[in-house]
């Protein structure tokens, strides 16, 4: 990913929780920054307005029950008055979340929260309603909203959720005007670590997504990726010879050529899910010659060429290791000839950005 911390990168691979690493990175800015202190405890209140303006905040204390909260919040005479758990996409323990609702009950607590990335509200908030049911533990709506939920048990403890980007955008903002940057740098890595993991994420599988309806269109990509080779290479634009379709780990593809010009045209859901929605890109090489036999490298020059394209339109081009990618826009409700007709232009405008001194031929 082209905005990873070094935070998200070593969490992901040496740590088997990287929802108690996000707790620890939460909890150390809070106590290493004032307005971070108060900007989280201001948006706590937002939920359960009776709690104190100071907390002092711990992370994984056991309770009689053998519960673990990622972090505790105290008042100043040591209650335990807030309990938080962190979630990214770990499942439920046999505890949560009633033994945490009856801990905060018994020491006179006022508010459990659950964080987890904003795309997990719809099956996880709904799945803690359920087990506060079957636990006969009755509530009421107290609050709901696109990145808070509340209820409240009685009139004492509530129970809310509410996202990462939601507390992170909240404490970036309070850093930012109180010109604290080593706190902004901290958030900074705390935002990698849980934008990677959103990224990274199985996410839940919805009823719709099975239809068969979806199998058939990743074979309409595959359609328009063939067609659309077909038809510039009858027109002369491109050459497939000697060249063949092929699978990669991020999707489909068929290689062609373009003057001196190595390509493919892929269906790649890797890019489509992560950098630019579209299903379609292609990626374009230079034959040179290394070491006395010819390879098919990128070069500086054909870059600037293909980013001087995705600014005028303006595109995201990709760069990742020495691969260059560009995506093809798709037009909607338009019918497969036309779909392809339109892949075919920008392929042609992308490659009228190309020039014949960027390449070495095979002569050199």
């Amino acid at each position: 990913m082209d905005n990873e911390s070094i935070f998200g990168h070593l969490a992901l691979r040496f740590s088997a929780s990287p929802e108690n690493l996000a707790t620890e990175g939460l909890r150390f800015i809070l106590e290493g920054s004032n307005a971070a202190h108060d900007a989280f405890v201001q948006l706590l209140r937002q939920i359960a307005p009776e709690l104190p303006e100071t907390l002092t905040f711990q992370t994984q204390a056991a309770g009689d029950e053998g519960e673990i909260p990622d972090l505790i919040g105290l008042d100043a005479e040591g209650n335990e008055v807030f309990l938080g758990e962190a979630k990214f996409w770990a499942g439920l323990t046999g505890n949560q979340p009633v033994s945490y609702l009856r801990r905060l009950e018994k020491n006179k607590g006022k508010l459990l929260l659950f964080i987890a990335p904003g795309t997990r509200f719809e099956t996880l908030w709904p799945e803690l309603l359920m087990l506060c049911k079957k636990a006969k533990l009755e509530h009421e709506e107290n609050l709901t909203g696109k990145n808070l939920r509340a209820v409240a048990f009685g009139s004492q403890v509530k129970m809310g959720m509410t996202s990462w980007r939601a507390i992170l955008n909240t404490l970036q903002a309070a850093a930012e005007a109180n010109n604290e940057q080593g706190t902004a740098s901290d958030l900074a890595q705390l935002r990698g670590l849980c934008e990677r993991m959103d990224a990274s994420a199985f996410l839940p599988l919805r009823q719709e997504e099975m239809a068969c309806e979806h199998g058939k269109r990743i074979g309409h990509y595959i359609d328009v990726v063939n067609d659309s080779i077909a038809y510039l290479e009858s027109k002369g634009t491109i050459s497939t010879k000697g060249l063949r379709a092929t699978t990669r780990a991020d999707g489909w593809g068929r290689y062609f050529k373009h003057k001196n010009f190595g390509c493919i045209l892929m269906f790649n859901f890797k890019l489509w899910g992560e950098k630019y929605p579209t299903p379609i890109w292609i990626n374009i090489t230079n034959r040179i010659k290394e070491k006395g036999k010819m390879e098919w490298v990128y070069l500086p020059a054909t870059e600037e060429k293909l980013r001087a394209y995705g600014l005028k339109d303006p595109l995201p081009i990709q760069r990742i290791g020495k691969e260059i990618f560009i995506p093809i826009i798709l037009p909607t409700l338009e019918e497969k000839q036309a779909v392809v007709a339109e892949v075919a232009r920008q392929m042609e405008t992308i490659f009228a950005h190309l020039s014949d001194e960027d390449q070495i031929s095979d002569e050199i």
